[in-house]
């Protein structure tokens, strides 16, 4: 038998009902057999004893009438003798004329009188009667039969008694007993072994489905109840077994659904917050996590007021807790240095009663900033080109007004409008330029290059400039090759934008260094300078279209706000990174980082 079902308390709930039935039924049949046949012996000696009254009436009618001959005397005692029975004949008086029990050898009669006992006072009314009772006389208990001689009415000439101990009775029943509990211990141990049989057949199925659903419980599904039987059990089993196959079935899905949906919610960009209807946290993603600074897993079940810190977040999802159905609110919170968009909108269950509330955050800081250099970016465009083309047109305005301006002045200003054109044409070709950067589809050949020569065909294209503004210009190279892959073009635009740009605001006196650095695969050129410097606010935008650090400075020197912001993107389409750090007073480090070129072939790079 499993040990499960040993351990199983049904089992032996089952077993000992089982067993009690069998001893409450053993019990009844022995009590009802036993009654049966103690009444069946009674009611065979009252037949026995009521017949013997009927013959002695008959002798006793000679006593009654004064024929007491001794052969009637002997006749009864050889009655009572064959039948066992204690036979009386009393006169109406009540006294004992006959008494088997009592009779000496000699025919004398112990004197008595019985007119009392019971059976005797019931035949004064009843002609006959019965009675089970002790004998004083005896001194035990007798089945007494009393009969009234004659049987009519009036008064009788006496009474006849004829009895009978019932020791015999109680012997056979005894007997009897004993037979019975012999059998009904056989029965017993015969429906112990058939309730042990049941009871496990009843609690092996149920103790193999208890232990199939506590498998379940704990999110197995292997094991499975298993009855041959087609009994309800059998059948229970059956449907069990069905049961758990579709629920297994049901649970992959259900899991299989959560795990996309937890997958979809992990990987969404925006962060999502969803609370129930009494403002809890229900689900926070990780982006949401990142943007409040607080951690998912800390905030499941919790109240918003207590994981979040931002009250402004607090009325949005009260609000949209209850709001109507369909509607949606969109606002745009600050918070711990991010601007947020916030679209929150109320959470309905399959009844269209109130869920909770459902929030999106966007991260829209960046889009905000691009949206602010390109407001810049149209605003500082438009006043590039509107002041060269001012000028051109004050200049030609003046020359076709004033008809006798002198030569030398008229050629002061075509000079002004060539040079303020060809400042336009330079500005317009940088942007041009800077389009086609930014553009996808340039498709610029690149090539390995050994970057330590544009660095020094750099140095030397500036060394004049540098000279005459007494500025001191020197490159470090390593001795060994720098390979990159890029563009000679684009390498020399991003080298000569960042030299010419630290010769603009590097005074008279100062230094430029331009420096080669290898360094975990990466090839670093920094353009250092003691110059102006920038401020800090300054630094991070220095890389944007016509931002320029010093306007007036910039203009008076030619500048037309590009060059970095084409250093930057040439960089970035190299696929390294632009970076400034600065003091002001003291000086700017400009640094572009470039990937390293080596191929498997290549073993002599350092």
């Amino acid at each position: 038998m499993p040990p499960s079902v040993l351990r199983s308390r049904f089992f032996w709930r089952l077993f000992a009902g089982y067993v009690l039935l069998v001893l409450l039924g053993t019990v009844l049949v022995g009590v009802v057999v036993e009654t049966r046949v103690q009444r069946d012996l009674l009611e065979r000696m009252t037949d026995s004893l009521r017949s013997e009254t009927f013959y002695l009436a008959q002798i006793a009618r000679d006593i009654f009438a004064g024929n007491e001959a001794p052969e009637i005397r002997h006749r009864i005692l050889e009655s009572s003798q064959r039948g066992g029975s204690r036979i009386t004949i009393l006169d109406r008086d009540g006294t004992v004329l006959v008494d088997s029990l009592r009779t000496d050898p000699d025919g004398a009669v112990t004197p008595d009188n019985l007119i009392q006992r019971p059976e005797i006072r019931r035949c004064r009314a009843e002609i006959s009667a019965v009675e089970r009772r002790f004998s004083i006389t005896e001194g035990r208990e007798c089945l007494f039969a009393a009969l009234r001689v004659p049987f009519g009415g009036g008064e009788p000439d006496g009474y006849v008694r004829a009895s009978q101990p019932t020791a015999p009775i109680a012997a056979r029943v005894t007997r009897l007993r004993e037979t019975v509990l012999a059998g009904a211990a056989a029965a017993l141990v015969a429906g112990l072994l058939a309730g042990l049989m049941f009871a496990r057949r009843v609690t092996g199925p149920l103790a193999a489905m208890t232990s199939a659903v506590e498998s379940m419980a704990l999110g197995g599904y292997g094991h499975v109840a298993v009855s041959n039987d087609s009994d309800e059990i059998g059948r229970l089993a059956d449907a069990f077994n069905d049961m758990s196959d579709q629920l297994r079935d049901r649970m992959a899905i259900i899991n299989s659904d959560r795990a996309n949906l937890l997958s979809i919610l992990t990987s969404m960009v925006e962060g999502l917050i969803a609370t129930d209807r009494d403002l809890r946290i229900v689900h926070l993603n990780v982006v949401a996590g990142r943007l409040l600074g607080v951690r998912p897993e800390a905030c499941a079940g919790q109240p918003v007021r207590a994981v979040l810190p931002h009250p402004a977040l607090w009325e949005i999802i009260e609000r949209a807790g209850q709001a109507p159905y369909d509607a949606e609110t969109r606002e745009e919170v600050e918070i711990e240095g991010h601007l947020l968009e916030v679209r929150a909108s109320p959470m309905r269950d399959a009844q269209s009663s109130r869920a909770g509330a459902l929030l999106v955050l966007n991260d829209v800081t960046e889009l905000r900033q691009l949206e602010r250099m390109r407001q810049d970016f149209v605003v500082n465009a438009s006043h590039e080109l509107k002041t060269p083309m001012t000028s051109i047109l004050g200049y030609v305005e003046t020359l076709l007004d004033d008809a006798e301006i002198p030569p030398a002045t008229a050629r002061r200003f075509l000079e002004k409008i060539r040079t303020h054109s060809l400042r336009q044409r330079k500005l317009v070709a940088d942007l041009l330029h800077l389009a086609q950067i930014e553009s996808p589809d340039t498709g610029r050949e690149r090539t390995p290059l050994d970057l330590r020569g544009p660095v020094r065909e750099a140095v030397i294209r500036h060394s004049a400039a540098c000279a005459d503004l007494q500025l001191a210009l020197s490159a470090d190279v390593p001795d060994e090759p720098v390979r990159v892959l890029a563009n000679a073009e684009d390498l020399r635009q991003i080298l000569d934008n960042l030299v010419g740009n630290a010769t603009k605001y590097t005074p008279a006196g100062g230094r430029i260094r331009v420096a080669l650095e290898v360094t975990d695969g990466w090839a670093t050129v920094a353009v250092e300078d003691t110059g102006i410097g920038i401020e800090p606010q300054d630094a991070e935008r220095v890389f944007e279209r016509f931002y320029r650090v010093d306007k007036a400075r910039s203009r008076e020197l030619g500048g037309t706000g590009l060059g970095l912001s084409i250093v930057k993107h040439l960089t970035l389409a190299l696929g390294g990174t632009a970076s400034v750090a600065s003091e002001p007073d003291k000086g700017s480090t400009f640094r572009v980082r470039l990937p390293r070129h080596r191929p498997q072939w290549d073993t002599g790079d350092a």
